[in-house]
């Protein structure tokens, strides 16, 4: 099962490690369908010179309901196109990102990127809290730090953050407030991966 909206390009050994994520197109999908459903009844209100098609606003509902059809349709459309590369190759991150204002990139030697690391995100949910389970490619500025792959399933995030660390040589970490064997994690892989890399094994 692949990690939530990233997909990874197969590729030879050797090869660059190509990562891209497109996670919210889906969502972008569903919003443009409720854009629809505003904009079509304001466009006919107007049309048909009958704008009053919002209880309690008058001749000023279709008005309203094509801005905020329109509003909701801009977010979709940028949803559905917003995305980024990640392309990690002979000792150098390449970062594209591009959205409806366009597309740039950023580059950073890999010398630069100190570890790989797992941790898990907690987030509120109205039936208790959700998690979420991440990798990342850890920089001393924070926004340099490049999120690798994201999944509710903490085996998957498992595997992937010891297959990282070992193809970009580099310590692998979980964070030490989640340990490992509280999901059923395998310490012995993450030190495996660090020794395979030349460098100590980081807690966190």
């Amino acid at each position: 099962m692949p990690a939530s909206g990233y997909h990874e390009a197969e590729a030879d050994a050797g090869a660059p490690l190509v990562i891209q994520r497109a996670d919210r197109a889906p969502l972008g999908g569903l919003l443009l369908v409720i854009a629809v459903l505003w904009l079509v009844p304001a466009i006919r209100g107007l049309v048909g010179g009958h704008p009053a098609i919002v209880p309690g606003l008058g001749s000023a509902g279709a008005y309203a309901a094509g801005a905020l059809g329109a509003a909701l349709a801009v977010i979709a459309l940028d949803w559905m196109v917003r995305g980024r590369i990640v392309a990690i190759g002979r000792g150098t991150v390449v970062v594209t990102v591009w959205s409806l204002l366009g597309r740039h990139a950023w580059r950073e030697p890999l010398a630069n990127y100190r570890q790989v690391r797992a941790e898990r995100e907690q987030r509120p949910h109205r039936y208790g809290g959700l998690n979420w389970y991440v990798v990342q490619l850890c920089h001393p500025e924070p926004g340099k730090a490049i999120e690798l792959a994201r999944a509710k399933d903490p085996a998957l995030i498992d595997r992937r953050a010891r297959d990282y660390a070992g193809r970009l040589g580099l310590p692998l970490s979980w964070h030490r407030d989640e340990p490992p064997a509280r999901h059923g994690l395998e310490r012995g892989g993450e030190t495996a991966a660090a020794r395979a890399a030349g460098r100590p094994l980081s807690t966190g």
